[in-house]
């Protein structure tokens, strides 16, 4: 699942939490009220997460890029050297 997919998704389920919360506010029961507008936290929470998840594997990609170009730079002073 790609970072752009992510995005996606997040965004989809913070626009159903929000929906789901001022869904919860044009029904009277206040019993009703409680429960969609949890429900409504937990989707905007799962949203969040994803975007959070989507940061953290953009870092883990660069870090991985980054440590890739440096064991290049030193397999190629080994073969300057002649070690390997």
């Amino acid at each position: 699942m790609g970072a752009p997919q992510y995005w996606l998704y997040s965004a989809v389920m913070i626009v159903i939490g929000l929906g789901i919360i001022i869904l919860a506010f044009i029904n009277s029961p206040i019993q009703l009220q409680i429960a969609l507008g949890l429900i409504g936290l937990g989707f905007i929470t799962l949203g969040l997460v994803q975007v959070k998840r989507g940061q953290d594997r953009k870092i883990s990609e660069e870090r991985f890029d980054i440590i890739v170009t440096k064991l290049d730079e030193i397999q190629q002073k080994l073969e300057k050297e002649g070690l390997t």
